[in-house]
């Protein structure tokens, strides 16, 4: 090959083909910046993957009230029992009550856990709960950002 033939050769990448690429480039670095700026690219804490067992008494076995429903902690991830709150009607306890608030005889709820932490065996039982009731356990992430229901159970009037 010739030094002449490299000054006068002019097969190269076209001027249209340049420009699509430079403009693919700054798409692509937008799309990117913009995930970082409106915070699409942070995660929150995943909700635990849990099995709940249910058990319900009907109010005819406790007539003087509701019925009871124990919910026991079957199998799954622990989990911090602050992070969990119940949602529903006809629990007998305030819609929004969190799961490290049942353990006190005002609202006739006692939770079976020491550390804090939810794991295998551990149980709360519900008191004066209606036949048609609705639960939900929901798990809220530690900076209230997300929720997901990790439990749900209706009652057999529902």
């Amino acid at each position: 090959m010739q030094v002449n033939d490299l000054l006068t050769d002019e097969d190269a990448v076209s001027p249209v083909i340049g420009v699509i690429l430079m403009v693919a480039i700054t798409v692509i670095l937008a799309a990117v910046i913009a995930s970082f700026v409106l915070g699409l690219g942070d995660t929150s804490e995943p909700a635990p993957q849990v099995n709940f067992d249910y058990d319900y008494t009907s109010e005819e076995l406790t007539p003087d009230e509701g019925g009871n429903l124990t919910v026991t902690f079957a199998h799954g991830d622990e989990f911090e029992t602050d992070n969990v709150v119940l949602r529903g009607e006809g629990l007998g306890v305030d819609d929004g009550t969190g799961l490290d608030g049942l353990d006190n005889e005002e609202n006739g709820t006692v939770l079976n856990d020491e550390d804090g932490e939810f794991s295998a065996g551990d149980r709360f039982t519900l008191v004066d709960v209606e036949d048609d009731f609705e639960l939900d356990i929901v798990f809220e992430s530690e900076d209230g950002d997300t929720s997901d229901i990790i439990g749900d159970e209706t009652g057999p009037e529902a």
